[in-house]
C-alpha cells in the first residue's frame, strides 16, 4: 500500500515494511511512474517531476475584477 500526503511526504507499506518521508515517496512516485502507458509519457513525466525537485512552485494570481450591479430606477 502506498499514499502520498503532499509535498515531498508519503507513507508506505510493502510485503510488510513499512516507510515513511521522503523514501516512500519516491517510491510511491516509482511505482506510478512505471505504470504509466507508453515511454513518452513516462518520459514526460519523469522530466516534469525531476525539474520540480529544483525549482519551486509557479503560483500565478489571477486578480478578477467585478462590476458593481447597476440598481434599477
Amino acid at each position: 500500500m502506498l499514499a502520498s500526503l503532499g509535498r515531498r511526504s508519503a507513507v508506505a507499506e510493502i510485503c510488510g515494511f513499512k516507510f515513511s518521508g521522503f523514501l516512500a515517496w519516491w517510491l510511491w512516485r516509482t511505482i506510478y511512474l512505471f505504470k504509466l502507458p507508453g515511454l513518452e509519457r513516462k518520459v514526460r513525466v519523469a522530466m516534469d517531476w525531476t525539474l520540480d525537485l529544483f525549482f519551486r512552485r509557479d503560483i500565478v494570481l489571477l486578480k478578477v475584477f467585478m462590476k458593481k450591479a447597476v440598481e434599477a430606477s
